[in-house]
């Protein structure tokens, strides 16, 4: 397109005759123009043109066909900028309010045409006459030629030159920018000018006389003389002044129809009954629909068609001849799955494109990619036609920057041919764009690895590395997998050092004994390891495999189709015997999938979700057209499968068995929940509001889950209404009913009741109170006002309860902004219980959000709090304990009620260094347990504590911590008795020594508990237990129950004293042998 390819002669034109005219900002010249007499409003409006012609006529020009047509619309927008001059609101910079209306001229005379032409066609193929096809589009030169030649000239001349003639600042704007006289920029931009008309020459880029997009001599001036008749209400019979009036009537009648339409919805809402603040029954919703009555009533006002902006966010300037791609996306957390763009463009010199949405729209994103910049993406799920798009998007793009380093192993020896995998995050609270990059990487000869076109700073990153000779990072411990600093990234002198780990080789058999080539052996959960590791094995022609893995426990699982698939649970463990895995005969799980009203649904994808536990099993089919299905390789265990299809509600985590009776699954369609917003004082509809989403999670498999309240999200941007009235489409798998939270400024928000998912439509109307919300102001230690702290709200439902000292540092929680240059803040009145929390470099403070009640001349006031401070050192032994990982955790004991919002808590990580250092920058006052955590050897995937110790920490204060370095190890061996289940195992909790204590009179450092880390054969090592009296308990369960959804029952335990001797126990490097304690059979049906 013309719009986004503008051609060479265009731009060098505007660059060298423009000269000096139009000094004046666009403001003062509208001024002229308004109410200054005729000869200095002529003058004033061609200053107008000269400045911002030739950006009408590229858009005009970009989206005819026709030159003639073109110059016609570019001279009407004119025209009607003469006409409206008075209702421009932003008179500062007329530019904008020129782009989008050039825009939407250009599309209405483009219809116009199209709808002459078949007009013109139908008369053709009536008389047999031929019609000429318009001639063709006017081809446009690359623009890169003027763009090298500009990059050549000295930042001294470039920069005038792009100020003016490529953001289109006036030469007073430009001047101010660059901190220079008017007179000495004006010489410097007549400089700059001559300057690049040479290098053009010189490169054979003469700009043509005859450039279609470049300004006539006398062009501004006529244009202008037309403006001023037109707006002195004298006839002007031209045709741009026909296309202006035309416009002109459009844009009348759709306001008349509007406001219309406003007094008869009016009309119906006043004579309604009135509206509940609960949810409709689905007959109330039915009737509702059948009488067009509610939301769908303005179903054609969503907006459908998006503005683009891409800047510079340092500079803040435009960024021309950005990429942008459209692509459809799943569900926030799927957001950036491969996908095909379904819409592709280019931003113009004003760094603008403008994108028109099909109807139906999906969940799409937005990225913005230009070389020199870190890509930028903006993620929306739209979830009914009613769910309009906001009006513009500015897409805030930063240079980029290179990170990268080297992988080794422990020798420091390079690894070539080793695969890095990226996972970033950049994020901003004043932005809702955001950047996100998955990337990888292969180490050359030297192992070194490096990403380009990263955000300079990061909310989150992550590094993983494999090689299959190696363990990857991610089965790693964190202990042998340290993250590398910001500073090593961006010098690109980040270590990942991987670990030779310890080899694990087998078979893999059939039924009958038989080697199986070419099965799938998976080590671990998650099988494919998606782009972060090697993925699952391939016996060879002798059925062989082998792993690199660390050691402990390893789920090994064997699948090949026309088989069930085998898997088995083994210890990790230098000089380990080669294991086999026997595959088993395949069994049938066979059923039928059907809609609400019991009809086949077809193409419905059936795919495996868990097995033992396990995510890891490659299976998946469709339904035929009676909507069957069957799996005939299905191992006798039960399974989870998943049933998905694009128009209905996704069926997750549905038990099945081999040999139940087949049964029918239920699939429903999306929910739509829709309703009207009014002022409960005034009945007048909320012209602007927002709905949260809150969820209902009736699986009790996670214990801290609230079933009873929503949990309300903060994974998904909020969506905006703006017309009283909203429609909302849910499709969320797993889950038993929403919530809808509506909220608008000025208002108390309103909430629902529990609206289940399979109702198929519900109403939710509500009548808002007006109200104040919180505010305050932030005060440094100084006393004085704070500006730029971070102030974070969250309520009695989970929003935003955890902090960290490292980015990002608050934790799901999607209310927050920053306070002012004069330290102040604000928020939407909340109806619920709340807190207040506010992140500072310098301190943090905490409030109960009873403190901050609006009172008559009085604002609240907040002073912050210095952080406190807790570092040590961690010894195993007498030798310091590099690379350890050190836990710090909130102690429980907080009495919570759902809608009471529980004060702010802390969970961290730090990573000793060499000497086995640690530390905590910024923590909260309170009381905490400072831990050294390890993986288990029981668990593929769950960190025990070892050196576990209780401590109180006040605000401002340092506290010094150090684990172990005294004390003895504590080993010994528990027995399980004979007749328990074979398949028993030592469980995740229960396995633990602790310190027996005298009461709550005990000095900080008294309490103690670790792990035992006992192995699977029962063995444990306590390392650096304190003299002390202490409990040794321990305990082994059965298998999951995979039909109740319960960890199995507890078959044996043990609890025992052990004292642990000081130094007359002997050297403390001497363990102390508990010997062999026998566990204890627990009978079934024991509590």
């Amino acid at each position: 397109m013309m719009g986004t390819s503008t051609s060479v002669h265009e731009r060098i034109g505007t660059l060298l005759d423009r000269g000096t005219l139009g000094g004046e900002p666009d403001a003062r010249l509208l001024e002229i123009f308004l109410d200054g007499d005729r000869a200095a409003a002529e003058a004033a409006f061609a200053a107008i043109v000269a400045r911002h012609g030739a950006m009408v006529r590229r858009v005009c020009f970009g989206v005819l066909d026709h030159a003639e047509d073109a110059e016609d619309a570019s001279q009407a927008v004119f025209l009607i900028l003469a006409r409206r001059a008075r209702s421009v609101r932003r008179r500062g910079s007329v530019a904008s309010w020129l782009h989008g209306t050039a825009r939407h001229v250009a599309l209405r005379a483009r219809r116009e045409i199209e709808r002459r032409r078949r007009r013109e066609r139908r008369w053709a193929e009536a008389t047999d006459r031929v019609v000429e096809p318009p001639e063709d589009r006017l081809s446009a030169l690359a623009r890169e030629d003027l763009r090298r030649e500009l990059d050549r000239l000295p930042k001294i001349d470039r920069a005038p030159i792009v100020l003016c003639h490529l953001e289109g600042l006036s030469h007073a704007e430009a001047a101010e920018r660059l901190g220079l006289p008017l007179r000495t920029f004006q010489s410097r931009l007549l400089r700059a000018r001559n300057r690049l008309r040479d290098r053009l020459r010189r490169a054979g880029l003469e700009p043509a006389a005859g450039s279609p997009l470049a300004l006539p001599h006398d062009w501004a001036e006529k244009v202008a003389r037309s403006a001023i008749d037109l707006a002195a209400g004298r006839a002007v019979v031209t045709a741009p002044a026909r296309l202006a009036a035309q416009f002109h009537a459009a844009r009348s009648a759709t306001r008349m129809a509007i406001a219309a339409t406003a007094v008869m919805v009016a009309t119906v809402v006043t004579g309604a009954a009135a509206m509940t603040n609960g949810p409709a029954s689905n007959d109330q919703a039915e009737r509702e629909r059948a009488s067009g009555a509610g939301a769908n009533s303005a179903n054609d006002h969503a907006n459908r068609i998006l503005e683009l902006r891409a800047v510079d966010r340092e500079l803040g300037r435009p960024i021309e001849g950005a990429e942008i791609e459209v692509k459809t996306a799943g569900p926030w957390h799927a957001s950036h799955r491969e996908v095909n763009a379904m819409i592709r463009r280019r931003t113009d010199a004003l760094g603008l494109c403008r994108i028109d949405f099909p109807e139906r729209l999906p969940a799409f994103r937005i990225d913005a990619r230009k070389a020199g910049y870190a890509a930028r993406s903006y993620y929306r799920r739209v979830h009914s036609p009613r769910d309009g798009l906001p009006r513009e998007v500015t897409m805030d793009l930063t240079r980029a920057v290179s990170i990268g380093g080297v992988v080794m192993d422990h020798r420091e020896a390079p690894i070539a041919g080793a695969t890095v995998n990226l996972w970033l995050t950049s994020r901003s609270k004043d932005s809702p764009t955001y950047t996100h990059i998955e990337a990888k990487s292969i180490t050359d000869e030297h192992g070194r690895w490096h990403f380009d076109e990263v955000p300079p700073t990061w909310s989150s990153l992550g590094l993983h590395a494999w090689h299959p000779n190696f363990v990857p990072t991610l089965r790693q411990p964190a202990s042998l997998a340290p993250k590398p600093t910001d500073d090593e990234l961006r010098t690109g002198k980040a270590s990942i050092v991987l670990d030779e780990g310890i080899v694990a080789e087998g078979l893999v058999l059939d039924p009958a004994g038989r080697a199986v080539p070419g099965a799938s052996v998976v080590a671990g959960d998650y099988g494919s390891y998606a782009d972060s590791g090697p993925g699952p094995a391939t016996t060879d022609a002798e059925g062989r495999f082998r792993f690199h893995l660390p050691a402990g426990m390893a789920d090994l699982t064997a699948q090949v189709k026309g088989f069930a698939p085998a898997t088995a649970k083994v210890p990790v463990e230098p000089g380990m015997k080669p294991l086999e895995l026997r595959l088993a005969a395949g069994r049938r799980i066979a059923g039928r999938v059907v809609d609400r009203r019991r009809s086949p649904l077809k193409d419905v994808t059936v795919e495996v979700h868990q097995w033992k536990g396990l995510r890891v099993l490659d299976w998946s089919g469709k339904t035929d057209a009676e909507g069957r299905y069957a799996w005939d390789a299905a191992p006798a265990e039960p399974v989870y499968l998943t049933f998905s299809h694009p128009d209905f509600n996704t069926q997750d985590q549905r038990l099945f068995q081999a040999g139940d009776p087949e049964a029918d699954v239920v699939m429903h369609e999306p929910l739509r929940v829709r309703g009207r917003v009014m002022d409960a004082r005034t009945g007048r509809p909320i012209p602007k509001f927002t709905i949260h989403d809150g969820y209902y999670e009736d699986n009790a498999h996670f214990g801290f889950i609230d079933t009873a309240h929503p949990r309300w999200t903060s994974d998904e941007p909020r969506r905006e209404f703006t017309d009283g009235s909203y429609e909302i489409e849910y499709d969320q798998p797993s889950i038993a009913a929403v919530g809808v939270r509506i909220e608008a400024e000025g208002h108390l928000p309103a909430t629902s009741g529990r609206i289940a998912i399979a109702g198929g439509e519900a109403v939710f109307d509500a009548k808002l109170e007006p109200a104040v919300g919180p505010s305050g102001v932030v005060l440094g230690l100084d006393g004085r006002p704070l500006a730029g702290a971070t102030v974070v709200l969250w309520d009695g439902y989970g929003r935003g309860m955890w902090y960290s000292s490292r980015p990002p540092f608050l934790v799901a929680s999607d209310l927050s902004t920053r306070t002012d240059a004069e330290g102040r803040f604000g928020f939407t009145p909340q109806a619920e219980s709340f807190r207040i929390f506010i992140e500072h470099e310098t301190g943090f403070a905490e409030v109960n959000g009873r403190d901050l009640e609006p009172a008559p001349a009085r604002t609240p006031t907040i002073r912050l709090r210095p952080w406190a401070r807790v570092e040590g050192t961690v010894m195993i032994g007498s030798k310091p304990a590099a690379s350890a990982s050190v836990d710090l955790l909130s102690e429980g004991g907080i009495a919570w009620s759902p809608g009471e919002a529980v004060p702010m808590m802390q969970s961290e990580r730090r990573v000793t260094d060499v000497e086995g250092r640690y530390a905590f920058e910024r923590v909260l006052p309170g009381r905490y347990t400072v831990a050294r955590s390890f993986r288990l050897a029981r668990s593929s995937s769950e960190d025990g504590r070892a050196n576990s110790l209780a401590i109180g920490i006040e605000a401002g204060r340092t506290v010094r911590v150090s684990l172990g370095g005294s004390g003895r190890p504590v080993v010994g061996r528990f027995i399980i008795p004979a007749g328990i289940d074979p398949a028993a195992t030592f469980s995740i909790q229960g396995q633990q020594l602790e310190r027996v204590t005298s009461g709550s009179g005990d000095a900080p450092g008294a309490r103690f508990t670790a792990d035992t880390n006992v192995r699977p054969d029962g063995t444990f090592r306590v390392e650096d237990v304190p003299a002390g009296r202490y409990r040794l308990r321990a305990e082994v369960q059965g298998p999951t129950d995979e039909r109740a959804g319960q960890p199995g029952r507890k078959l044996a335990d043990a609890d025992v004293p052990v004292i642990v001797p000081g130094a007359s126990g002997g050297p403390p490097e001497k363990p102390l042998d508990v010997g062999t304690i026998m566990l204890k059979a627990i009978p079934a049906g024991s509590p």
